[in-house]
């Protein structure tokens, strides 16, 4: 769900790079992090990037060269972060890489430690509470009890400790959830199963207990993992889906299989499960042979990411409600100064001639009402009463794939009588209403440019 209440569908790419390059002194990035490289992931029409961390490298720990660790790491990320937001999209953070002790984590880890990952947990939930774009994944890809599907595998899990498969003392998923918690962060917080996140079977009864009820169930798959067909996804995802959000936050093939990869987008998007594909990057030599969706980074896609690219440019738009300037313009309407013989106010009613109302009338929107004072109606050329309103704060929701509406109607002073309400439309790329009620009426809203930015990313536009 967005601020709104709306619900959101994530459609992104993984962008690699952060979790390795300070780890081996090479960088924070691996590539461009500035706005043209943000656009370009926007322009495939994503909503989302998840930016795999390292925790060393944001702790300053174990000999990450302080130049591109500590604080160097984390303000980096921050800006990142900032401009994903700035650019209607949404931020997965994951911890990527972890590792005990003085260990660097330079590579995979079978669970997140727990001489390290709280206070990881802790420190990034503080610098992102309250900021409902970023989306907290507290572990890449569990692997516990040697990459078993057991009661034990589950129970590290959740509690962590000492644990079959894992050389340290592990942190569960409960203590992670609980360090972001104790920050005051109500960030959503997502997670994937065991078997390197491909396994939900047991996650609804093994989950954490979380105050502010937002976990969302975390998914991989690639053409190479254990669950690669349709039935597999019905009793592994969708059983857990029917009751628990789903986002599946790796999702790739190193074949250019178009049917298979098309066969699972298409499953997701008709559960309404969000996928972001790994990876977005461009060092691997083959685009058939790794899951390198692009060439360059102006978003030129590999032969596997055009795969991709076609099939997010075929989605619809769904529009989530958002807040806009709205200027009204009312005409022809009835004489307001009287009721008709029902008892209410008529909108769209010829004028009989008699004068525009003295009284105070509101216009209600929504759940806005605004008082409209006398003498803010005036007579045109062709006797018809019109009204023009200052720029009003309106919610338009959605009223199909390329439009989004509201209902208003006139109210008299008092509030005892009310007009027909009148529904207004407005199409994307178009900055005028039409009336698809009461025909004798024109009602139309003016929408600034903040509605043309909604059309790509209207989640961010709340």
């Amino acid at each position: 769900m967005n601020a709104t209440g709306q619900p959101v569908v994530m459609h992104g790419v993984n962008r690699q790079g952060t979790e390795y390059m300070c780890a081996q002194g090479r960088g924070i990035f691996d590539g461009p992090s500035d706005q043209a490289s943000i656009d370009a992931i926007k322009s495939w029409r994503a909503n989302a990037v998840r930016v795999p961390l390292n925790e060393d490298c944001w702790l300053g720990i174990n000999g990450v060269p302080p130049e591109y660790g500590g604080a160097a790491y984390r303000q980096a990320i921050a800006d990142y972060v900032g401009l994903l937001k700035g650019s209607g999209l949404y931020g997965i953070l994951d911890l990527h890489w972890a590792a005990p002790g003085t260990t660097l984590a330079n590579g995979p880890q079978p669970m997140p430690d727990a001489d390290h990952s709280p206070a990881f947990w802790t420190d990034v939930a503080t610098t992102f509470k309250g900021n409902d774009a970023v989306i907290l994944e507290l572990f890449n890809e569990p692997v516990p009890d040697s990459n078993q599907d057991t009661d034990a595998a589950w129970t590290c899990w959740r509690d962590g400790g000492t644990c079959p498969g894992v050389p340290y003392e592990a942190a569960g998923m409960q203590s992670l959830v609980n360090a972001i918690r104790a920050t005051g962060a109500t960030n959503v917080v997502a997670f994937g199963g065991v078997q390197y996140g491909g396994t939900l079977s047991r996650w609804r009864q093994y989950r954490p207990t979380d105050p502010q009820n937002a976990l969302v169930a975390a998914w991989h798959t690639y053409n190479w993992t254990w669950c690669v067909s349709v039935s597999c996804y019905e009793s592994n995802v969708g059983t857990v889906a029917a009751d628990v959000p789903v986002i599946a936050t790796e999702i790739g093939t190193d074949q250019c299989d178009a049917a298979w990869l098309t066969t699972l987008m298409d499953w997701l998007d008709a559960r309404q499960i969000g996928y972001l594909a790994w990876a977005w990057q461009t060092f691997l030599a083959s685009e058939c042979s790794s899951v390198k969706l692009v060439l360059d980074y102006g978003g030129t896609p590999s032969q596997y990411g055009e795969i991709y690219r076609t099939h997010l440019a075929g989605l619809p738009r769904p529009f989530a409600a958002f807040t806009a300037d709205v200027k009204i313009t009312l005409g022809p309407l009835a004489n307001h100064d009287r009721l008709d013989a029902s008892g209410t106010f008529m909108l769209g009613a010829a004028n009989d001639g008699i004068a525009p109302p003295a009284e105070p009338m509101t216009l209600a929107i929504g759940d806005l009402v605004t008082k409209l004072p006398a003498g803010s109606f005036h007579v045109d050329e062709q006797g018809r009463f019109m009204y023009e309103s200052e720029r009003l704060a309106v919610v338009l929701t959605p009223a199909g794939p390329d439009t989004f509406a509201y209902t208003m109607k006139l109210r008299n002073a008092d509030l005892t009588a009310t007009s027909n309400p009148v529904r207004i439309t407005i199409a994307i790329g178009d900055d005028r209403g039409t009336t698809t009620a009461n025909a004798g009426a024109t009602a139309a809203g003016t929408v600034p440019a903040a509605a043309q930015r909604c059309r790509d990313t209207p989640a961010r536009c709340v």
